[in-house]
């Protein structure tokens, strides 16, 4: 008998201790998916965001404890063009996980913020204040491509700051109850919306789709 309960006791503990493990090993893979955004290639990047959309609320709880300002974002594609690329993927995925099957809602849970930088008259500062203005007339957007040239524009550093802070109170406050629509329903429709969550793609007008 006290060898049965041993055994018993065994099993229960062993059932817990797994029960308690799972949701750990879960969300490790939701974050390495997340902290390998961009630093492998976008068809890659596609596949991980297709996995995390299937645990909407928790993997853009991840993504957005991923979000972090960068320095110098004047010079962020020369001088840490790495990073840059994981921030930017990590951006769209939020786009794309909060923006349901619909072109015209990719931008899903996007937010702009106002900026006191004061933009230079360089060439390549006009372009950039073009860009991060392109969609709004009086905030940026966390970052904004060129899409013919694939060129990189970030967002002021007190912009990148504030709007990180608007994700975060955001996922505070509305995302336990945020509505996260079902992803495209085909493989080319997926690319597509994948592509304009990261702003190199705009969609045709309604009536061509």
């Amino acid at each position: 008998m006290m060898l049965r309960k041993i055994i018993l006791a065994t099993v229960l503990t062993g059932l817990a201790s797994a029960t308690l493990c799972a949701p750990s090993h879960a969300q490790a893979g939701i974050e390495d998916r997340v902290r390998r955004l961009g630093l492998h290639g976008h068809g890659d990047d596609l596949v991980d965001v297709q996995e995390l959309a299937k645990t909407p609320y928790e993997s853009v709880g991840a993504l957005i404890r991923e979000l972090h300002p960068i320095a110098r974002p004047e010079r962020a594609e020369i001088d840490d063009a790495r990073e840059t690329e994981h921030l930017i993927s990590t951006i769209a995925a939020l786009r794309f996980i909060t923006g349901g099957g619909n072109f015209y809602t990719v931008s899903g849970q996007d937010f702009c913020a106002k900026t006191t930088w004061k933009f230079g008259d360089s060439e390549e500062e006009k372009d950039r204040r073009y860009w991060l203005y392109f969609n709004r007339a009086n905030c940026v957007s966390f970052f904004a491509i060129w899409p013919s040239r694939y060129r990189v524009y970030l967002a002021p550093l007190d912009a990148q700051r504030e709007l990180i802070i608007k994700w975060r109170q955001w996922y505070d406050t509305e995302a336990k109850a945020y509505r996260f629509a079902p992803p495209p329903d085909s493989p080319e429709k997926t690319l597509l919306f994948w592509q304009c969550a990261r702003g190199v793609y705009s969609p045709p007008p309604r009536n061509l789709l």
